[in-house]
């Protein structure tokens, strides 16, 4: 049996939750029985026998979660042999060193490594400094490790662990049913927080060089950020400019998201490739929006040069400055709807040959043994 460990809230639909579950279904499909530990309180339909709930009053479920694992490990080896124990993105040290006693494989999954360039006073911040405690702890212990991206599982490797990649995989339907085949308007869609990480005040100050004919038929779809918040970074006067074009939603509920995803055209993504934080992390935003047959508009970062192909399954810009995104947009302006349809389907076929879990069986195997 393979034991995956997370504080997500699984599964309700956060990339982490999402990636434990691409994970359970790997593994089972593989021929191992899978027990989820989590401190959610819903259960997954599609594959009971994949996830175990655990359950606790809200002093457990929260503050007693570490301890809790430790009995529920003991619980599941008294009637099963388990043969690995995956934690996903942090380390649960009583149950690590419950591994070693056990002599039992402990795998922990890595999926960040912050900069400080993230965070106005980094030497305050508790989630630098948790995330960096990890990774250092990783390290010393040589802890076994699957990483999110090529730099990351690198860099464990130099310091003696055992380690493979495995980006973020998607094990979810594909989405290549209904498309919007009307592209006399252009939607192209952001869903995120990062609003200085995924440089959205670069991507609407491109929109200035556009011309007002070509702006007439762009709407650029921002949700997870205010328009207050972006005020802070873009002129009061190029919103008031762009009115027509950009469409500020705000935070909605994920099935709001999804329908417009379905909608639109492209999904945006442009992040700085030098910061740590970018070649050590793998956006997930990306798998969700090719597995919708929405291919993206981004420069290339972390590993996805190893799987977006300009022009292929995506529009790849060269540099991270307004002249190159304005110049990409031109592009897709100038797209014929079959050009856009190959688009589609190369997005899709990128997830089923590329980055589904199946592609990544001998990793899956090799951690564990």
């Amino acid at each position: 049996m393979i034991v995956i460990i997370t504080y997500e809230n699984y599964p309700n639909g956060s990339p982490g939750a999402i990636r434990c579950a691409s994970f359970a279904h790997a593994y089972a499909n593989f021929g191992y029985n899978v027990t989820v530990l989590h401190k959610g309180v819903e259960s997954s339909n599609s594959n009971p026998n994949v996830v175990s709930l655990f359950n606790g009053n809200k002093y457990k479920k929260y503050f007693n979660f570490p301890r809790n694992i430790v009995k529920q490990l003991n619980d599941i080896r008294s009637s099963n042999d388990i043969e690995a124990v995956i934690m996903y993105n942090c380390v649960f040290k009583k149950a690590y060193h419950w591994c070693r006693k056990n002599k039992i494989p402990c795998v922990c999954d890595i999926v960040e490594w912050y900069s400080k360039e993230q965070f106005s006073m980094w030497y305050l911040s508790i989630v630098y400094w948790k995330n960096q405690r990890t990774i250092n702890y990783i390290a010393r212990h040589k802890i076994r490790s699957i990483a999110v991206t090529s730099y990351l599982s690198k860099y464990l490797i130099s310091k003696g662990c055992k380690s493979v990649c495995i980006p973020i995989v998607s094990s979810r339907s594909l989405l290549d049913k209904s498309y919007n085949n009307d592209l006399s308007i252009i939607k192209i869609i952001y869903a995120g927080s990062h609003l200085q990480m995924d440089n959205i005040p670069l991507i609407i100050n491109s929109l200035l060089k556009l011309s007002a004919e070509e702006r007439k038929r762009i709407v650029f779809i921002i949700f997870g950020l205010s328009e207050e918040a972006i005020l802070t970074y873009v002129d009061k006067d190029t919103i008031k400019e762009l009115n027509d074009c950009i469409s500020i939603r705000g935070r909605k509920p994920n099935h709001i998201v999804i329908d417009e995803y379905k909608r639109s055209h492209f999904s945006i993504l442009m992040r700085d490739p030098n910061l740590r934080v970018n070649r050590a992390g793998f956006p997930s935003k990306v798998v969700e929006s090719m597995r919708m047959g929405v291919p993206v508009l981004c420069n290339y970062s972390s590993d996805l040069n190893n799987y977006l192909i300009d022009g292929l399954n995506s529009i790849i810009v060269d540099d991270l400055t307004e002249d190159s995104i304005c110049l990409a947009i031109k592009r897709i302006l100038c797209l014929t709807n079959r050009e856009m349809e190959s688009l589609r389907k190369s997005a899709i076929e990128t997830i089923k040959n590329k980055l589904h879990p199946n592609n990544f069986k001998n990793q899956f195997k090799e951690i564990i043994q």
